[in-house]
């Protein structure tokens, strides 16, 4: 397991605050990104979005947006439903990627790549942020297999 911590900031009517969440998975993610981004997008979405329903009893987001330097585009706010690809073909390994989502509340949420953390960092701050686990059986959304 390695553990890595996910930047979000989220902003409501001018307030914003950052809120990182630390994960571990059975991923090294820095391998993941330069074999297959699309893989490694769907792992940010879908550690910021298990987070997310830890925390609040609605899970709806409105708008979805994937930006990078150069580009920007837009995801079916519903993406795990409908199956969607990610076109990566414009991308490279070493582009910056963050997310955008906008929840039904109006709340939107700047997802950046998550970092990897040490294992001693990981054990003094652990108690005092959001921390959750990344298991075979959530991955198993993404379809390709780990």
């Amino acid at each position: 397991m390695q553990s890595y911590i996910l930047p979000v900031e989220n902003s409501y009517g001018g307030d914003s605050w950052k809120m990182p969440i630390v994960f571990s998975a059975p991923l090294d993610l820095s391998e993941i990104k330069k074999k297959d981004i699309g893989k490694f997008i769907k792992i940010m979405l879908l550690t910021f979005q298990k987070a997310y329903r830890e925390n609040t009893s609605s899970c709806t987001f409105i708008s979805i947006g994937l930006h990078t330097l150069e580009t920007n585009s837009k995801l079916q706010p519903d993406f795990w439903n409908y199956g969607q690809a990610i076109a990566t073909e414009h991308l490279e390994y070493n582009e910056r990627i963050e997310l955008s989502l906008i929840d039904e509340h109006n709340v939107s949420f700047e997802v950046k790549e998550p970092k990897e953390i040490e294992s001693n960092l990981l054990s003094s701050i652990a108690e005092h942020v959001h921390f959750i686990q990344i298991t075979a059986q959530d991955l198993s959304i993404i379809e390709d297999d780990f």
